[in-house]
């Protein structure tokens, strides 16, 4: 895919939309978010623009319903989500240029603290 079709500016602000769920909702999303990035990861990589998260195969149901409230509140964040061939790993890439990765960054380094 081409940047044109997904531009990216290293200047777009980073602005969660916290409105964009029902409160209801917002709490069980990050209940989930905080299950599978605490408990669930079983590698983290860094790429360009961003990270990549391997999870198990059994992870995508969960990581699809997460990803489609994520996209909600936080429209900066381009995820994609890959299920590696013959039951392998599931991996979720989360970018969107430099001040992603610096945030997503800190947010890794806040969690393993």
């Amino acid at each position: 895919m081409s940047s044109e079709r997904h531009p990216e500016s290293s200047t777009e602000k980073l602005v969660c939309d916290l409105n964009a769920l029902p409160p209801e909702e917002r709490a069980s999303h990050e209940e989930l978010g905080r299950h599978l990035f605490e408990r669930r990861v079983r590698e983290v990589a860094e790429v360009d623009a961003g990270f990549a998260f391997r999870f198990e195969a059994d992870d995508i149901t969960d990581l699809a319903h997460w990803v489609s409230r994520e996209r909600l509140c936080c429209p900066f964040l381009r995820l994609m989500l890959e299920s590696v061939p013959r039951g392998g790993p599931v991996w979720l890439t989360l970018s969107g240029g430099d001040a992603v990765q610096a945030f997503l960054r800190d947010r890794i380094a806040g969690s393993s603290a």
